[in-house]
């Protein structure tokens, strides 16, 4: 005779879900970092004010003398996705303070910056099909539209950046395997669409700040040839102009692979230089669960 728990199994299966968390790695230079001691540093487990799913897409910025990490809170209830952040007065042990400004236009990748003494977020809103900018009104829990910089496709992950006088935003599309370069002289716009473009499921989507070292700059991407949040890789850009551009592949700088919170994969990475020759970064990483259909 079968058991009342394998009974119940055969009419309510189980399912692996994934189960995001956020983490803190270090390191003598951005291309080579290493988990710091204590991981993870946010999890579910610290939202207060939601009943979240998982935490994930982690970015941080150092105001004064304390860091604010903004990342994405998956809803368990209405799975949903909403912005929140934590605050840190070293970068390594983070307290939560709650979900900021929920609406359908701030969802995840909330991609935060500093430009002129105010302070800027583009947080991936494929959803309405746009790539949206904000500016902060109350820095950090209240967020204002500033401008547009493409609408009508659903663009995923735009991640921006400044180089020789003029800002440019790498973006891809929801199927992880087309890139896409925007360029402005002008934060405000307007935003042009580049001739550059990629297709390429190990390299297109966003995974990260774009940032400079060595005087030289680096783009971050998810790796999705095996699966969505696999890993994460480098690539220097050799060349930008509004009419040329090429990059090196610098290989792989996050895969999970471990028995813990990123076993399964990794798809986020933040880095930022504290002092000379030390840098930390936020990253996120992921396991598989079972859960209750």
């Amino acid at each position: 005779m079968k058991s009342l728990k394998a009974i119940w199994h055969r009419f309510f299966p189980s399912k692996k879900k994934q189960e995001w968390s956020i983490g803190i790695y270090e390191g003598l230079n951005p291309l080579s970092m290493s988990p710091a001691k204590k991981n993870p540093v946010l999890t579910k487990d610290d939202i207060t004010d939601r009943n979240a799913a998982y935490v994930a897409d982690p970015f941080m910025i150092k105001v004064k003398d304390l860091w604010y990490m903004f990342f994405e809170v998956r809803n368990a209830d209405s799975y949903l996705t909403e912005l929140a952040y934590a605050i840190s007065s070293n970068g390594y042990n983070w307290a939560y303070q709650k979900v900021i400004q929920p609406d359908a236009f701030f969802q995840s990748y909330p991609y935060v910056f500093e430009w002129e003494g105010e302070y800027y977020i583009i947080p991936e809103g494929s959803k309405s099909k746009s790539i949206r900018i904000y500016r902060a009104k109350n820095f950090p829990e209240e967020w204002v539209l500033y401008n547009f910089v493409a609408i009508g496709k659903s663009y995923v992950d735009p991640s921006i950046f400044r180089h020789e006088g003029k800002w440019w935003i790498f973006a891809s599309t929801i199927n992880n395997s087309e890139l896409y370069l925007f360029y402005s002289d002008d934060l405000k716009g307007p935003w042009n669409l580049s001739f550059f473009s990629k297709w390429d499921k190990g390299s297109a989507r966003p995974g990260g700040r774009i940032i400079k070292y060595n005087g030289s700059l680096y783009r971050f991407a998810q790796d999705c040839k095996e699966y969505y949040g696999k890993k994460v890789r480098a690539f220097k850009i050799l060349k930008l102009t509004e009419t040329e551009y090429e990059e090196e592949d610098m290989g792989v700088v996050l895969e999970g692979g471990t028995l813990g919170w990123n076993s399964k994969g990794m798809h986020t990475f933040d880095a930022h230089e504290v002092e000379p020759g030390k840098w930390i970064a936020c990253v996120d990483g992921y396991r598989l669960e079972n859960r209750r259909i």
